[in-house]
């Protein structure tokens, strides 16, 4: 075998930087705390989010760690107000706005499942994709319906996820323990 495509097809051959499986994720982990938490702690001034809708102009939104960990926890706690339980789904239908990743990382940090979409789909699309994700919220920007919503969804417009962020914030959700937190 001289061909390294050979050893690569045997399993003979290694990757330079290869260097195992990474560690398993911890048995209580939740995603958005990992990504937030120690930055907004670490550096509470820092750049967290830059929302840009135009390359050629300033951003539209600047966002710093301290100020994304306080809303995706209000958002958190907005979510759970409104009765979104652990593991169910919402669904995200949102244009490039700062409103997904908060409510992306809200809804883990309620122990919730993020399911987000593109923006590219139909209403008849993303109605049967929240259909197949048992949405249980739908996150709508006011330019992407939906069409064939499950009649158990409830659906988000954008003054309703801006009240999720009145909330007063709550702590992260722990994915292993028996209440939310």
């Amino acid at each position: 075998m001289t061909d390294p495509a050979d050893k690569w097809r045997a399993g003979a051959a290694q990757s330079v930087f290869d260097e195992g499986p990474p560690p398993p994720c911890p048995p209580r982990f939740n995603m958005a705390r990992h990504t937030l938490a120690a930055s907004a702690a670490d550096r509470p001034h820092a750049t967290a989010l830059i929302v840009a809708s135009n390359p050629d102009a300033p951003p539209h939104e600047e966002w710093s760690f301290a100020a994304l960990e306080d809303a995706v926890l209000r958002t958190a706690a907005g979510l759970r107000a409104r009765g979104l339980c652990r593991g169910e789904r919402v669904m995200l239908r949102l244009g490039n706005v700062s409103d997904f990743p908060v409510l992306y990382f809200g809804t883990i940090a309620a122990g919730g499942v993020a399911v987000p979409t593109s923006s590219q789909l139909t209403p008849t699309e993303a109605g049967k994709a929240a259909t197949e994700a048992e949405a249980r919220f739908i996150a709508l920007s006011d330019d992407l319906p939906i069409e064939g919503a499950p009649e158990r969804a409830t659906l988000l417009s954008p003054h309703d996820i801006a009240d999720l962020r009145k909330a007063e914030p709550l702590g992260w959700d722990d994915p292993a323990g028996d209440t939310m937190a």
